[in-house]
C-alpha cells in the first residue's frame, strides 16, 4: 500500500519515487495505528542519479537494517 501511494504521490508532485522503502517496527503496546497514519517520511532533492543517491545516503555499509524480501 505505501509503495503504490508513494508512486502516485510523487507522480502528482512531479518527482520520482525510488524503489526503496523503510519501515519501523512498532512495539505491541503502542496500540492500534489508524490506516493512513504517517510514522516517518523523507523527501530530499538531489542532482544525483537514483542509484548514486541511494548509495550515497542509504548504502554506506554502516546500516543496521534488513531487506524484508530476503527473509521470505
Amino acid at each position: 500500500m505505501a509503495q503504490s501511494e508513494a508512486k502516485e504521490y510523487s507522480k502528482k508532485q512531479g518527482f520520482e519515487a525510488l524503489d526503496f522503502l523503510q519501515a519501523y517496527w512498532l512495539p505491541n503496546d503502542s496500540g492500534p495505528i489508524p490506516q493512513g497514519c504517517e510514522i516517518f517520511s523523507l523527501l530530499r532533492e538531489s542532482d544525483l542519479e537514483p542509484e548514486e543517491y541511494l548509495d550515497r545516503f542509504f548504502d554506506t555499509g554502516e546500516e543496521k537494517q534488513t531487506d524484508y524480501w530476503d527473509r521470505e
